[in-house]
């Protein structure tokens, strides 16, 4: 997925490549996106990234948070993007080619289906949704949609997994029988003053833990034993 970018904002390039072959920036030479979720990942993953694709513009920035959307247009000098805080207030304004989903969990089945619908391309950060039966209508709505839908699992494109996993699926260390996967993370849990990332650590806005992170280590599991 990845041509430029870094590690953490590993789908934009490939996405970006997807709504150009597509549909050509709508008649023109230029891809247009938009960024749901101006929090760090949209901003230091999508935004950044976005910026560094030759031809691709940010033209629309969606959060419901004034101080996410200030800092988002901070990042910009000319031609900054219009900002919103609704997603389908985005999506009937603007002429698009690409969405990049980078919001909390909670509400990524809503933005995800309502971006299909509109058969744009939508790449949207891991996890996709939180019960399976939004899962099922987000696959549902995949199938039909003339846009291509891309789950944000961006360390199967990290050169260092991609290359342990090959050796693996090569034998190079033998038989697997038993995986032991550990993450470690730093943020702010319960009991804690801050206040923006407490949706990280509820069961109800992200899967908790095990779903919001862990679902790395679930995914390459996965992909190893493959």
């Amino acid at each position: 997925f990845v041509k430029t970018g870094s590690v953490a904002a590993v789908g934009a390039p490939v996405a970006l490549s997807l709504a150009g072959r597509a549909f050509g920036a709508q008649g023109s030479n230029e891809i247009r996106c938009a960024v749901v979720g101006a929090g760090g990942r949209g901003r230091r993953a999508h935004i950044a990234s976005i910026s560094n694709v030759p031809g691709a513009r940010v033209v629309a920035v969606c959060d419901p948070k004034q101080a996410a959307l200030d800092e988002a247009l901070a990042m910009f000098d000319d031609e900054k993007p219009t900002p919103y805080t609704h997603h389908r207030e985005l999506l009937d304004e603007e002429d698009l080619d690409a969405v990049f989903i980078a919001s909390p969990p909670l509400p990524h089945r809503e933005q995800i289906v309502d971006t299909l619908q509109r058969g744009l391309h939508c790449y949207a950060e891991k996890p996709v949704v939180l019960t399976v039966s939004d899962l099922e209508e987000v696959e549902q709505e995949a199938k039909k949609s003339k846009g291509i839908l891309q789950i944000g699992q961006q360390l199967r494109y990290a050169t260092g997994f991609r290359k342990i996993a090959e050796m693996i699926h090569e034998g190079e260390i033998g038989d697997i029988g038993f995986v032991r996967a550990q993450r470690m993370s730093n943020y702010y849990g319960p009991g804690t003053q801050e206040q923006e990332m407490r949706w990280l650590w509820s069961i109800e806005d992200s899967g908790d833990q095990l779903v919001e992170q862990s679902i790395h280590n679930i995914d390459q599991i996965n992909w190893i034993l493959d």
